[in-house]
Formats: structure tokens, sequence, C-alpha cells
């Protein structure tokens, strides 16, 4: 681990950037925002709605930008409320306060109006539905909510068929779907990810990013602009651990921590959300040799007018004011369709052959794609997000790096982005077991205690540091060890692999826990009994070792055995103080504490024997 550690301390980068000095408007490039939602209970839509909002809001020339939102549960409440919401803002800014309370009232309303459509949906098996949203088609709200016809971002919504027949493939699919639809939109050369709760902290952002792409002194091979994720509801004590600071902050001017370090490198991997990234590096451009695939409809699919984008740039001026023809959605159905994937290279590696073919397959066909092939040569191609991994974004990155893609990492003073952390120990240890080990894994960043210098350069407290160093040994025992299990066991072909959204619902209650800076253990005992089991053990040990010392008076050879056990009860007095101290609902239940108990004995009986007999 720490030789996997050490180059990410040798050329630490700091970025900073000069929007003032872009081009004027009318010469910055098109920017398409993909939000993604998945599930309406674990996501609200109000939440999402907030996203959406801020999307459209950026800095940034409004027929230069498009916003599309992917419902992979289908929701209609979803789809209501996001059809009712593009006016609410626009009319008086002094009253915008009173506006968003009554948007935040009607939002609710209307997912309580139909509880019986959010019951009856089946978010795995719904045909798709794409509708493009444009204020200047609403001409009823236009009179009353926007007189002076304000002009406002380009919006669709889109929900992907999905069939119980047919793999989904979680977010990397819907991605794709995504990726697909607004090519034969808008087809920005841009594109901005976003998951549902990440929201525009700073309209600046875009600008921000743009000053690398336009940037001429930067290297072609810029794919993608990395901002950390960072969020609004961190409390002061952080019991969960869910900043990470040592990934995502620059502590002072030293900047001694993983993502500005890999900066130096080749550039930090894809983080999920908060990223611009460049179109064309998703269609599989080699920047060192080029790729093309031995059958364009093969790779990319069938459809004519997705083939036809890949040589056109930027149709979003295009859009502006004009209703969509019956024939371009009908095509953008076709997209989004669960067949239409079947037998392509989508999530996957093409095969590769001579531009001289290529070139006679598509004269044959009529369609004018030579300047497409100044770019496209020989070489394997990967199309889209990779779908052999519930991290779709690290698996995505290291093929994107492979083909010769790096990053930049952008880190400025204020958030660009804020999103919602886990403010429960259920949802924190359920994210944790298909997200944080890979990742850790990958940059050799450990699973257990980390330096307390690194932890204070990087913004934290004695406390804060304690707190991070309980979470990451509560993490080893449960949702990494789990994730494991989970990851050999879809190896094997036992279970497929599955993704569960982080509820960014929450409760009440448990937020209550979390600003108390207490934890809730109200999680499955598939988390739970590991680490009562574990703390069980070593207290055990810490207790039975003392009374040996005691009487055996050999404090020598115990003294280490005796500071490690201690370390460890003292990092997990939280748990034991949920075991035999707190009487509320956030408490660990007495059944698994008895369970846990057994087990232990069980574990300390078989050592018993293995070292003393």
């Amino acid at each position: 681990m720490w030789v996997l550690k050490e180059p990410f301390f040798w050329f630490p980068v700091t970025r900073s950037v000069c929007p003032e000095r872009l081009p004027k408007d009318p010469d910055l490039p098109g920017i398409d925002v993909f939000v993604c939602t998945a599930d309406l209970e674990k996501e609200p839509t109000f939440g999402v709605m907030n996203t959406v909002i801020s999307a459209m809001a950026l800095d940034y020339p409004v027929e230069k930008l498009s916003v599309y939102l992917s419902d992979d549960g289908g929701a209609s409440a979803t789809l209501m409320v996001e059809e009712n919401q593009n006016m609410d803002f626009i009319e008086d800014r002094r009253s915008i306060k009173e506006k968003y309370e009554a948007f935040k009232q009607r939002v609710q309303r209307k997912c309580r109006v139909e509880p019986e459509n959010v019951a009856k949906r089946n978010a795995k098996n719904h045909p798709a539905l794409i509708q493009v949203i444009n204020a200047n088609s609403i001409e009823d709200d236009v009179a009353i909510s926007n007189p002076e016809h304000v002009e406002m971002p380009h919006l669709v919504y889109v929900a992907r068929e999905k069939r119980l027949s047919h793999r989904h493939n979680f977010k990397a699919g819907a991605i794709n779907v995504l990726l697909r639809v607004s090519s034969i939109m808008s087809n920005s050369p841009y594109i901005l990810v976003l998951d549902c709760d990440m929201y525009c902290n700073d309209s600046t952002s875009a600008r921000q990013a743009m000053c690398f792409y336009v940037d001429p002194r930067t290297p072609s091979s810029l794919g993608w602009v990395q901002y950390p994720q960072k969020f609004h509801n961190i409390s002061e004590t952080d019991i969960y651990d869910s900043q990470i600071r040592t990934i995502w902050t620059a502590p002072n001017h030293m900047f001694q921590v993983y993502w500005p370090g890999i900066d130096g490198l080749q550039g930090p991997i894809i983080s999920g959300t908060n990223f611009y990234i460049r179109r064309e590096a998703l269609y599989g451009f080699d920047i060192h040799d080029g790729s093309v695939p031995k059958d364009m409809g093969g790779c990319f699919g069938s459809s004519n007018e997705f083939l036809k984008s890949l040589n056109q740039n930027d149709k979003s001026d295009a859009m502006k004011g004009r209703e969509p023809s019956p024939a371009l959605l009908k095509e953008a159905h076709f997209l989004a369709s669960c067949t239409y994937e079947k037998g392509t290279k989508w999530g996957d590696k093409a095969s590769a052959i001579s531009t001289h073919l290529i070139t006679q397959l598509y004269l044959v066909k009529n369609l004018e794609i030579m300047p497409f092939l100044d770019w496209i040569r020989l070489g394997p191609l990967q199309v889209g997000f990779r779908y052999d991994s519930v991290a779709e974004d690290v698996m995505t990155s290291i093929q994107l790096q492979n083909l010769g893609w790096r990053s930049f990492y952008l880190n400025p003073t204020r958030p660009q982005f804020l999103g919602t952390a886990p403010t429960d120990l259920n949802e924190l240890l359920v994210q944790g077991t298909s997200i944080i080990p890979p990742l850790c894994f990958f940059y050799g960043i450990a699973l257990y205690p980390k330096g307390i210098y690194e932890h204070y350069i990087s913004g934290g407290s004695i406390r804060t540091w304690m707190n991070e160093q309980r979470v990451w040994m509560i993490k080893g025992a449960s949702c990494a060890m789990v994730g494991a299990l989970d990851c050999v066991m879809a190896k094997l072909g036992l279970k497929e692999a599955s993704f569960i959204p982080t509820n960014k619902a929450g409760s009440e209650d448990k937020t209550k826990y979390y600003q108390m800076g207490k934890y809730d253990f109200r999680t499955s005992n598939m988390f739970l009994v590991p680490i009562v089991s574990m703390v069980s053990v070593n207290l055990a040990c810490l207790v039975g070792g003392i009374i040996r010392v005691i009487i055996a008076h050999n404090w020598e050879t115990s003294l280490a055995h005796a500071g490690l056990s201690f370390y460890a009860v003292v990092m997990s007095f939280p748990v034991i103080e949920g075991m035999f101290l707190r009487k509320d609902d956030g408490r660990v239940p007495l059944s698994t504490t008895i369970i846990s108990s057994a087990i232990a004995l069980v574990f300390l009986s078989i050592g018993y024997f293995i070292f003393l007999h």
C-alpha cells in the first residue's frame, strides 16, 4: 500500500482558471447536462428538480445549454413535475423565495396525489418515454408567467425502455441512452454528468471547465475535467466520514492528497458525478492510433440519425424555439429501446478495420462522414460507459486512460456542486459495498487508519480524525467484506450484479441522531453482526488480557498487545455504547448483541484450542 500511495505525493498540481478570458458567448461550445435518477422513493422528486433547475441556471449561453433528465424508474410524478417547473422562477427575482416554497409544496403535493401510480410502477419493466419540454411550446403558461418570453435551456425527459428479459446495466446503461438521444437533438461536444442530488452550487462551473477545453495550450488528450464531491449536510463531527477529506480536499497550498496528486500524473478517474467530459472520448477515439469499427452499424447500432450525428457537431442552436418532429421523437424512442444495443458494442470494445474499408461502407450508404474519418483511424474502440461493473465510472476511466486520454482536477474555493451525504449507518454501508472498496483499492488508499497529519492538513480535527478511523474500521468489517463476497459470487455466476441507490430521502429521526453525533445502528444484521462481533472479541481480549497481566505480572510481553486492544476498543466505543448504554431507537438491537456475542465466544473458543492446546 505504501509503495502504491507514494507517487501521489511526487507531483501535486494546483489549477486555477480565468473565465473572463473566454471567447464571446456565440463562440463557446455547447454543453449537454445529464441528470440521472433511478428510484422515486429513495431519490425524492423535489431534490431531483432542484438539480435540474440549478443546471438550467448555469451561467452559460442559453442556446448552448441542454439538460437531459434520465428517469430510470419511469415515474409519472417526475415527468409531471418537470413539465410544470420550467416557468416557475423567471417572472420576478424579488419573489424567488416565495415562488420556491410554493414550488416545493406543489411538487410534494403531486407526489402524494398519485400513490397508486407510484405503487404500480415497475422500475424494471416499462416502455420508453421521451418528452421535449420547451418554454416556447407552452403558450398558456408563457402569457402568464413569462411575459417577456425569456428563453430557457433545452430540456428533455428520458425514461428508457426496461424489460425483465433484458439487462439494463444500471447507471452506465442510462448514460449511454442519454448519449444516443442527445446526439440526434443537441449533440453538444461536451457533457456534464450529475447525480440527481448533486445540485450546482456555483453557476460558473461550466465556464471554468471550458477554460481548459478552449485553451489552445491544453493538450488535445484532455478527456474530462473532474470537480470534487462535496456535501451540504455534513455535521460538525462528521461521524460517518462522508467528506472523505484525504481524497478530495486541498489543504492550504500543499495539495498533499490523492486527487490533486494524481492530477500531476495522468489525472483522476471519473468519480461518478461532477465532471465535464468530451463527447468524442466516449465514442472510442484513441488519441494515439485512432480507432474505427469494422461495421459502424454493428458497433454503434442501426440508427442512421445517430450515425449521421457522428459527423455533426453541436446542433443545440438548431433546436431552440422549435418543436421536435414526430420522426425525431420516434428515432429517439428507438435509441432508448432495450433492444437497440443488441449486437452492438455499447459498453464493450469493437473490432478494428482500415479507414479505406469503412469509407467504402459509408459511401455506399451515401452518408457524408469524411470529416469524421479524420479522427477515426485504426485501433480498438470502446463505446460509451462500460457495463462489466457497477462501478462504471472507475472501469470507464481506466479504459479511456489506456486509450491515451487524460483528465484535470479542479477544486475552486467555492464548491461548484453540493450533494446529500448519507446520514445513517445503513445507507453508508450500502453505498460502501459497491463504491468505496474498488475506489480505494485502485488508488492504493488504505481502508484502515490514515496518518493524523494527512487528516489535519486536509482541514480536519482530532475528533473528526477519530470518527474517520471508526468509520474505516466499521467499513472494513462490514461493507468491504460484503462487497468482496458479492463480487466473487457475481464472477462465479452464483448471483447477478446489483446496484442499490443511496437513499437521499432521509428522515428527521435519522438526521437528529446524525446532528447529535450519535450512530444510528438501524441497519441490516448482514452489516451489523460482523461489526458487533469484532467489537465483542476486542473487548473480551482487552478485559481478559488485563486480568491475565495482573495475575501473571508479565507487563513486558503483554504491553503491546494491550495497547492494540485498547486502541480498537476506544475506536469502537460508539458500538459499545449502542450495545450496553443507549436506550433509544438507534441502539444496537438486543438480538444482534446476543448473536454477535455467541459468534465472538465461538471465535475465542477456537482460538483457545488452537493456541493453548
